[in-house]
């Protein structure tokens, strides 16, 4: 392949490129409405986009939250040391086991080893995905002051609720519900 030569063959592969350029932003480009469907910015706070996040899972893969958009999502922070998060972890369980496919349930164990959370997960018989926030930026992006605390996130990524202290399954049963029929 021959090189351009002259100025005016590279004003010419120059202007192309441009053109391409500007034609591929335009085809890739998102809308506004598809990333923020309300037009408020991300934060912890009801009837504002979920802040995205991406955590490793007890697997050693990851995921973001962003990887369910379009389902309803139920955050559960947590700790292996709380005995209210004990408690209520097998209301989530029935509750994922109830709603697989309607619904996503994320267990994120806040600042523990990861081997630790690995052996209280499998002794609970948690089977729900459960990510490890290692560092606690995830736990502090959503403000979480004690433990458990549930973030209930519709389908469209805006968060909906959110319940500090343990949920019983009736009341998670409830809140569940809520958060498919506002996702339809």
């Amino acid at each position: 392949m021959k090189l351009p030569q002259t100025r005016i063959e590279w004003l010419v592969i120059t202007l192309l490129a441009g053109v391409l350029g500007v034609l591929w932003i335009g085809a890739t480009r998102v809308a506004a409405e598809d990333v923020n469907p309300n037009g408020k910015t991300p934060s912890a706070d009801i009837e504002h986009p979920a802040p995205d996040f991406s955590l490793t899972t007890l697997d050693g893969s990851t995921a973001s939250l962003s990887d369910y958009r379009g389902k309803p999502v139920i955050l559960n922070f947590w700790a292996t040391w709380c005995g209210p998060c004990r408690v209520e972890i097998p209301a989530l369980e029935a509750a994922w086991q109830n709603h697989q496919g309607e619904a996503v349930f994320l267990g994120v164990d806040v600042q523990e080893d990861p081997l630790q959370v690995a052996d209280f997960a499998q002794q609970l018989g948690m089977t729900y995905p459960v990510l490890l926030d290692e560092t606690a930026e995830t736990a502090q992006l959503y403000r979480v002051r004690a433990f458990p605390t549930t973030v209930f996130i519709d389908g469209q990524g805006v968060v909906i609720d959110i319940y500090t202290g343990p949920l019983n399954e009736p009341l998670l049963a409830t809140r569940v519900q809520q958060l498919l029929e506002t996702s339809q």
